[in-house]
């Protein structure tokens, strides 16, 4: 059986990647036949726009009575833009994807919720990057023996 980890971040990957309307809004990767679609949160620098890259910064066990019975994921979710208006099409289809959902991923139940959102913004020389930071928490069922 796959990690926690390795099940929430295959969820993730192909349930953005498998919506053709998330399709529609983001770029391809630099082979351009991928969708810039990335597990964890470094992107290539040849990326092209709006892109998304996504991290599992933390995880932790919830334990009762000397058994482990679910582990929440914190999932950030970072959608790139090339310029000064944050890409809110791409978040928003995200939100819509992934806010509520259930799921099985492998042989782990998933449960997601929407946390929170922030904006930042990175300047490169002359050149002006926005983009929208979302947090969410991913709670697994974790199978017992």
């Amino acid at each position: 059986m796959a990690s926690e980890h390795q099940a929430v971040e295959r969820w993730v990957y192909s349930t953005l990647s498998g919506d053709a309307t998330l399709l529609s809004l983001v770029a391809d990767m630099p082979n351009g036949t991928d969708p810039a679609i990335y597990a964890g949160r470094l992107a290539p620098s040849q990326t092209e726009y709006p892109a998304i890259a996504f991290d599992i910064p933390q995880m932790t066990d919830i334990n009762a009575q000397g058994e482990r019975h679910q582990c929440h994921a914190m999932l950030m979710v970072y959608s790139f833009s090339n310029g000064e208006i944050p890409p809110y099409g791409v978040a928003n289809r995200v939100q819509d994807l992934l806010h509520q959902a259930k799921a099985v991923s492998e042989g782990y139940t998933l449960v997601c919720e929407r946390v929170g959102e922030n904006v930042r913004t990175n300047v490169d020389g002359s050149r002006i990057f926005r983009h929208l930071v979302t947090e969410y928490r991913v709670m697994l069922a974790v199978p017992q023996s």
